[in-house]
């Protein structure tokens, strides 16, 4: 407890003279610059390494599936898809990993065959990933 009249220790809550207006707009701007930076460098990263797919259709036989897809990536990449053939109980019954080149286009078709363990009920696109550009 103070006594009336008492001064508080300097420093003790906060700072003695106010950080000027100037600071403020530098540090900020500093801020601001950094940030729009470090934005444009991530952007950079997924639009070059951007790939996308799309499932168009299956056809299942007896000890196999055929899946049509499309896969979008930069025409000088090379990409690695992971196809899956799925019983009804969507157990994995049959997978096959794809290399899909170098292209003239940014868009792909492809139309491949999965052995099966068992008889499938669909076959789809897992995923496919950047490996390598030319």
């Amino acid at each position: 407890m103070t006594e009336q009249g008492a001064v508080a220790p300097a420093g003790r809550y906060g700072r003695d003279t106010p950080v000027s207006r100037r600071t403020w707009v530098v540090t900020s701007v500093v801020a601001g610059v950094l940030v729009v930076a470090v934005l444009a460098w991530i952007m950079t990263g997924l639009q070059r390494d951007a790939v996308r797919w799309q499932d168009h259709g299956f056809r299942v036989e007896p000890d196999r599936v055929v899946v049509t897809f499309e896969v979008t990536k930069d025409p000088g990449a090379t990409v690695e898809c992971r196809l899956l053939a799925l019983n009804q109980a969507a157990a994995e019954v049959g997978f096959r990993t794809v290399t899909v080149g170098p292209a003239s286009t940014s868009v792909v078709r492809l139309t491949e065959t999965l052995a099966t363990a068992e008889l499938a009920v669909t076959g789809t696109v897992e995923t496919c990933v950047v490996v390598g550009d030319d």
